[in-house]
């Protein structure tokens, strides 16, 4: 990726709902982070890790939603690893996964996660709050 791209990746990271929400792990995936990031009312979040974590931290959230407010019972969270210095090794890694969720998985036809992405191309892997299914994307018109 481009310094260009790094500096979109970043600026994207602020767009939408959830405006500027980047959690730096997760301690920051409160009930209040996530009803501001996923623009409903979730009451409470438990989280389970996921996986060994080599590259990153992984969570299953289990979210309950306030009265009059649906969604997903859990969703998978996915956040950089929590040691600074393994941040650092593997930041090159977490710029390409953002390259690919922004440029090439919009034009294939696989499965791949949505929603909520909050990517930052500099340091950190998308911190991601996606769907526990993975629904197939079409490739977009070019």
């Amino acid at each position: 990726m481009t310094p260009e791209d790094d500096a979109a990746a970043a600026a994207a990271a602020g767009a939408g709902a959830g405006e500027g929400a980047i959690a730096d792990g997760i301690a920051d995936l409160t009930a209040a982070f996530l009803t501001t990031a996923l623009d409903r009312e979730v009451a409470a979040v438990v989280a389970e890790p996921l996986g060994a974590g080599q590259m990153g931290a992984t969570h299953r959230l289990a979210l309950r939603y306030g009265p009059g407010t649906s969604g997903p019972a859990t969703l998978v969270a996915k956040l950089a690893a929590e040691d600074p210095a393994r941040r650092t090794q593997v930041a090159d890694g977490y710029r390409k996964e953002v390259g690919f969720y922004r440029h090439v998985a919009p034009t294939v036809d696989i499965a791949t996660p949505v929603s909520g992405t909050r990517p930052s191309a500099t340091t950190a892997p998308p911190s991601r709050c996606c769907s526990t299914t993975c629904p197939r994307r079409r490739p977009s018109p070019r």
